[in-house]
């Protein structure tokens, strides 16, 4: 009797056994394991340092995962994470493995490459001026004056490699944009290298923009003119005006090209009132309009004077 059972349990073992290999055969036709391979995988930086910087984007890899045919299915790119570790990293080359991370029920088979040759460089700040450049042409008749740059330095901040190709730091004032409130401008700092390439993004700037204050005033031209005599009031009675000397007889005007066009001599006025007697004046002009200046700013006025009847009679 109890053989019989011992028997029975045999093969009642071997049955399920051939069920669990019938089980895993079909199971295995349905979902089979396969291999699957992720391109352009981005390699991610971490542990770096603040004070340090690499020079070279480590480059994307392409990812081997073994699985089944469900597994892989349900597999994302974005889940894949490639990352190199620079914690230790010293200044210079460093060679140092791409590590993979990946869902559970996968297997990670490759990374291609598997290390990547990083270069490390030290982060420097540099102090640097700003100069100004200008863009467009002010209306005819007009000039700018020196500029004023507030501040007129930044500092800039990235590795040795990159600061060492910067050319210059400037801002640019376009003079036939709309000009603001007494010529002052809120502009943005640009970098460029040796090579007139703009580097900005690539560095750190501080501050990034500054005041810039561009007076502009009207071109001033030079003329010499003749100096001519007005005079004011009457001599004494009995008297007459018998000659004006002025000297120097002519006058260095500047002002406004348009201004000096329109003017053919310097008016001096010359008050005479009263005069009984050779009398010499020193008369100061007064400018006129688009003048700005007049060389020498003083003339002496010799105005003669005769009674009447000691003239010449004709």
């Amino acid at each position: 009797m109890m053989e019989r059972i011992k028997n029975n349990w045999t093969a009642k073992l071997l049955a399920l056994g051939m069920s669990i290999l019938l089980w895993g055969y079909v199971n295995i036709q349905r979902n089979p394991q396969l291999d699957e391979i992720y391109r352009n995988v981005p390699v991610e930086v971490i542990g770096l340092a603040d004070n340090l910087v690499i020079t070279n984007k480590p480059p994307n890899v392409q990812v081997r995962l073994a699985g089944s045919r469900t597994s892989l299915a349900a597999v994302s790119q974005r889940e894949i994470r490639a990352y190199v570790d620079l914690q230790e990293a010293v200044l210079g080359s460093n060679l140092v493995p791409i590590n993979i991370t990946a869902p559970n029920g996968v297997e990670i088979v490759s990374v291609t490459p598997a290390q990547v040759n990083l270069y490390v460089d030290q982060i420097l700040e540099e102090r640097w001026p700003v100069s100004v450049r200008f863009k467009g042409e002010l209306p005819e008749g007009y000039e700018t004056l020196e500029t004023q740059v507030r501040p007129d330095f930044v500092f800039l901040r990235g590795n040795s490699e990159l600061l060492n190709e910067v050319k210059d730091v400037f801002v640019t004032v376009d003079l036939m944009a709309e000009q603001p409130d007494n010529n002052i401008f809120n502009l943005t700092v640009e970098v460029i290298s040796q090579a007139n390439q703009l580097i900005t993004p690539s560095l750190g700037v501080n501050p990034t923009w500054v005041e810039v204050s561009v007076p502009i005033q009207q071109v001033t031209g030079q003329k010499t003119v003749p100096v001519e005599i007005n005079t004011l009031g009457q001599v004494a009675a009995g008297y007459e005006i018998r000659a004006i000397e002025v000297n120097p007889d002519t006058a260095v005007i500047s002002g406004g090209g348009a201004a000096l066009e329109q003017i053919e001599a310097l008016i001096l006025a010359v008050d005479v009132e009263g005069l009984a007697e050779t009398t010499t004046i020193a008369a100061n002009p007064i400018l006129p309009e688009g003048v700005a200046e007049v060389e020498p700013t003083e003339f002496l006025v010799t105005v003669s004077v005769a009674t009447i009847d000691t003239l010449p009679q004709n």
